[in-house]
């Protein structure tokens, strides 16, 4: 080749398909459509049930602090009602 002339050739290698720390990923781990489907709707099947079982103690902590509040305005209505007497 002279030194005026480029080499126009293309390779159609490529380098194997790696994971995120460099190994090699072997063609069972290929993630379909379905896997990934199947990964995201097991995961926010976690979320719900998480975000249940907190928003169930929340309404048990407020329903709590509820009651406590309505006992405090009921004593301090029967301490006022007994100085007006």
């Amino acid at each position: 080749m002279k030194s005026h002339q480029v080499d126009r050739r293309l390779s159609l290698n490529s380098s194997p398909l790696t994971d995120s720390t460099g190994k090699p990923v072997l063609q069972d781990d290929y993630c379909t459509d379905e896997k990934f489907l199947t990964a995201l709707d097991e995961e926010m099947a976690k979320v719900e049930k998480f975000t249940l079982s907190k928003v169930t103690e929340l309404r048990t902590e407020l329903t709590i602090i509820a009651n406590k509040l309505e006992n405090i305005k009921t004593e301090q209505d029967k301490a006022a009602f007994h100085q007006d007497m």
